[in-house]
C-alpha cells in the first residue's frame, strides 16, 4: 500500500507598523504525500496582506518546484550552460512539476492566473479588484506537486526512500521597491520568499523519521501513524527531511539545538560536539545570536557548496586531521544556513553581503583557532616540499590565490552583479572569496575591527526582517569618518584591477621619500611596509595619487614593500618591492624551484626540470628546462630547454617567449604574442 503523508501547514508573519518590512501572510496547507510515486496532493488557503504602499492588482507566488517541469525552464538552461546533461536525458518520472492548479475564494469566485514563458516557476494571480495597502485577501488553492529526483540539485527523493523537501509549496514572493521580486529557480538557493510564520500538523506513517528546523510542539503515536505539530516564526523557508531512519544527530548548545548529519564517521561524537560548540560560540561572538531554537546543518547543504580544496583531495591524501576537516566543513555550512535563515537579503542581486560575511568570519576563525595551519596542512612539514611556496602558504592565503586564478585569466566578474550572471567557478568560489577578502581589506584599512563591529550591528539590527546591501553599506560608513565610496564603487561594483608599483624612491639614513604609480589607473588605499631581514619595522596606509610624494621615517628598513601582507586584493604583487641598499642587483632574490609551484611574490622564481630524451641518431639527449610558468597565469612567460646530443656531439635547444595581453572592457578577450626559437650548435673537440 502506498505510504500517505498528511501535512497541515499554516504560516503567518507579523506586521508591526506601516514602516515594518515584515510581511504578514497566513497559510494553511493540507498535503497528502505518496512516498511511492513522490506526488503531493495539496489543498491550501492563503490570507495575503498587502504590506506595500501601493494598491496592487496581482499577486506573485513562488512555485520553484515547477522549474523541473521540462527542458525549457531557466533551471534547465542553467544545467545546459554548465554542461550538465543529466536533466535533459532524465526520464519524465524523475522530473518534478506543479499541475492541476486552481485558485478561488471562499465565495467560490475563481481567480485567473498565468505563468510567463520567462518565469514558468512563478504564478501571477490576477485580482478582480485592486488590493489597497494593509488590506487582506483570501485565496484557496488546490494543486498537485511531483517531487523531482535529488540527483539534479540534491533536493527531492533518492533511491533509498529519503525525501529532502525544499521550495516545494506555493508561497508569496517578496515585495519591495513597489514590485514583487521575480526570481526563477536556477539552482542558486536564493529564493525570494516573503517572511512568514509556520504552523504544521504532520501525520506520518510509522517507520519514517522527520527532521526539521521548525519547533516540535507535540508528538504522539498510535498503531499506524505518528503525529507532529510544528511551528516557526519569521521564516522565509524551512528544512524538512523525511527518512526511513533518521541520519541526524542532535547537539545542544546554550541557546538552541543543532541537528546535523554532516559526514563525521571518522571522528568520535565527543569530537564532533567539541567542534560544533567551538563554531557556535565563535559565530555568536562575532556575528550575533541565532534567533531560532533549532538549526539543521545537513550533508546536502555542504555538498551543494563544499569547501573548495578540501573536496578536491583524494581520500588517500589527508593533509589535515579528520577533526580539523569536520570543523571547517561544519563552519562553512553552518554560516550558510544561519545567514540564509536569519538575514533576509536579496540573495540573487546582493549575494556579496552573505558571501563576504561568511568568508570573512571563516578567515577570522582560522586566525584565532588555527593561526599556524598551512594551506596544505601536514604536507608543509615534509622536507622534500619545504622549498615550495604552495606548501608554505598560510591557510587563509588560499582565498586570494583562488580568486586570482580567475582574475589572471580575465574571467573575474564584479561582486555586485546578479548571481545568475556569474560563471560557475565565480558563483561558487572566486567571487565568494573575493567578497571576504574585500571585507578583510576594509577592516585592515579602517583598523579597530570596524568591519567586525559592523557585521555584528548589521546582523543584530536586521535579523528576521527584509534588509538590503545599502543597509550594510550604511552600517560600515557609520564606523568611520573616512570616505568609503571608493570601496563600493571600485571593489564591489566593478571588476577594475588594483596594481601598484613604486615610481621614484630616494632615501637617507633616517628617511625615505617615494611616489607610487597605479598601473591600472585605479587608486585605492594601500599599506607601505618597511622590512629588514624579514621583520616589519614600520607600516603606514597611504591613499595614492599620481603626483603625491610620501616621506616616512626609515627605522633601519632595508626594503620598502607595498601590500606586504596582501591585505589589498592586488593583481600583481611581484612589482611591489624596492631595495634600499646601495648596491643590490635585484629587489627580490632569485629562487630556484623544481618543476612547478605557486607564484611567490617574495622571490624571482626560476623553475627547472631535468629532461632526458633518446633517439637512434642523437643517442641520449640530456637537458635542462628553465621557465617561469607558475600555477597563476603571467603576462610574460619564457620557457627554454638547452640539451646535448651524446652521439652527434651537438648542443641543441628550443625556447619560447610569449606575452599575454588581456582586454578588460572589450569584446576582444585576449591577444597572445609568441616567439619560438630552435638552436643547434656543433661542438668541435679538435680545438
Amino acid at each position: 500500500m502506498n505510504t500517505i503523508l498528511k501535512i497541515s501547514l499554516s504560516f503567518a508573519a507579523f506586521l508591526a507598523s506601516i514602516n515594518s518590512s515584515i510581511a504578514q501572510h497566513r497559510n494553511q496547507l493540507f498535503v497528502e504525500v505518496d512516498t511511492k510515486t513522490h506526488i503531493l496532493n495539496i489543498k491550501q488557503e492563503i490570507d495575503f496582506l498587502n504590506t506595500s504602499t501601493d494598491s496592487i492588482s496581482e499577486i506573485v507566488l513562488n512555485d520553484w518546484n515547477n522549474a523541473y517541469a521540462d527542458v525549457n525552464t531557466p533551471l534547465a538552461r542553467r544545467f545546459s550552460d554548465e554542461f550538465y546533461r543529466g536533466f535533459h536525458l532524465a526520464k519524465e518520472e524523475e522530473r518534478g512539476k506543479t499541475s492541476n492548479l486552481s485558485i478561488f475564494s471562499k465565495e467560490h469566485l475563481f481567480f485567473s492566473w498565468k505563468r510567463t514563458e520567462e518565469n514558468p516557476d512563478l504564478i501571477v494571480v490576477k485580482l478582480a479588484e485592486k488590493l489597497a495597502p494593509n488590506e487582506k485577501i483570501n485565496l484557496n488553492l488546490s494543486y498537485t506537486v511531483k517531487i523531482p529526483s535529488s540527483k539534479f540539485t540534491k533536493i527531492g527523493y533518492d533511491d533509498l526512500g529519503n525525501i529532502n523537501l525544499k521550495h516545494w509549496f506555493l508561497t508569496p514572493a517578496r515585495n519591495e521597491n513597489h514590485a514583487f521580486v521575480k526570481h526563477s529557480n536556477e539552482n542558486l538557493d536564493d529564493i525570494a520568499n516573503a517572511i512568514s510564520n509556520f504552523d504544521i500538523e504532520l501525520k506520518l506513517d510509522n517507520g519514517y523519521a522527520v527532521t526539521t528546523d521548525l519547533n516540535t510542539i507535540e508528538q504522539s503515536t498510535n498503531n499506524d501513524y505518528t503525529f507532529y505539530k510544528l511551528n516557526g516564526e519569521n521564516r522565509v523557508n524551512f528544512s524538512l527531511f523525511i527518512e526511513p531512519k533518521s541520519s541526524f544527530t542532535s547537539f545542544k548548545s546554550d541557546h538552541f539545538e543543532v541537528l546535523t548529519n554532516l559526514d563525521g564517521d571518522k571522528i568520535t561524537p565527543e569530537a564532533q560536539a567539541q567542534a560544533i560548540d567551538c563554531v557556535v560560540r565563535f559565530v555568536k561572538k562575532l556575528v550575533g545570536d541565532y534567533p531560532f531554537k533549532k538549526i539543521v546543518v545537513s550533508q546536502t547543504d555542504y555538498e551543494k557548496n563544499p569547501f573548495y580544496g578540501l573536496n578536491q583531495l583524494p581520500s588517500i591524501i589527508r593533509p589535515f586531521t579528520d577533526e580539523f576537516t569536520y570543523e571547517i566543513k561544519f563552519l562553512k555550512t553552518y554560516l550558510t544556513v544561519l545567514l540564509n535563515n536569519s538575514l533576509f537579503i536579496d540573495n540573487r542581486n546582493e549575494s556579496w553581503v552573505h558571501n563576504g560575511i561568511q568568508v570573512y568570519v571563516m578567515m577570522k576563525y582560522i586566525e584565532e583557532n588555527y593561526p599556524d595551519t598551512k594551506m596544505l596542512g601536514k604536507a608543509s612539514s615534509f622536507k622534500l616540499l619545504k622549498s615550495f611556496n604552495l606548501t608554505n602558504l598560510d591557510f587563509n592565503e588560499q582565498y586570494s590565490y583562488f580568486y586570482m586564478l580567475m582574475a589572471r585569466k580575465n574571467l573575474d566578474q564584479p561582486l555586485g552583479v546578479p548571481k545568475n550572471t556569474l560563471i560557475k567557478f565565480n558563483e561558487q568560489i572566486a567571487s565568494k572569496y573575493r567578497a571576504g577578502l574585500s571585507l578583510r581589506f576594509l577592516n585592515s584599512y579602517l583598523e579597530n575591527q570596524a568591519v567586525t563591529k559592523s557585521i555584528n550591528d548589521f546582523y543584530t539590527k536586521n535579523q528576521g526582517q527584509q534588509t538590503t546591501a545599502i543597509d550594510f553599506e550604511n552600517e560600515l560608513k557609520q564606523q568611520t569618518n573616512k570616505d568609503l565610496n571608493w570601496f563600493f564603487k571600485t571593489i564591489i561594483n566593478s571588476r577594475d584591477l588594483v596594481d601598484y608599483k613604486f615610481n621614484k624612491v630616494t632615501k637617507t639614513n633616517d628617511s625615505i621619500q617615494f611616489s607610487v604609480k597605479s598601473k591600472t589607473g585605479i587608486n585605492v588605499p594601500v599599506p607601505v611596509y618597511g622590512v629588514d631581514k624579514g621583520k616589519i619595522v614600520f607600516k603606514k596606509w597611504i591613499e595614492p595619487t599620481n603626483d603625491s610624494i610620501y616621506s616616512i621615517e626609515r627605522n633601519n628598513a632595508s626594503k620598502i614593500v607595498l601590500n606586504y601582507k596582501n591585505e589589498v586584493p592586488e593583481y600583481n604583487l611581484r612589482n611591489n618591492w624596492k631595495s634600499l641598499k646601495t648596491f643590490f642587483p635585484n629587489n627580490r632574490p632569485v629562487k630556484f624551484v623544481f618543476m612547478k609551484d605557486l607564484e611567490d611574490p617574495y622571490y624571482n622564481q626560476l623553475l627547472y626540470v631535468p629532461t632526458l630524451e633518446y633517439n637512434l641518431y642523437d643517442g641520449f639527449i640530456p637537458g635542462m628546462r628553465l621557465h617561469n610558468k607558475t600555477i597563476l597565469d603571467k603576462p610574460f612567460v619564457f620557457d627554454v630547454n638547452p640539451a646535448y646530443s651524446t652521439n652527434a656531439k651537438t648542443v641543441s635547444g628550443s625556447g619560447s617567449f610569449s606575452i599575454n595581453h588581456n582586454y578588460r572592457n572589450s569584446r576582444l578577450y585576449n591577444v597572445k604574442y609568441s616567439m619560438l626559437i630552435t638552436i643547434i650548435a656543433t661542438v668541435d673537440y679538435t680545438m
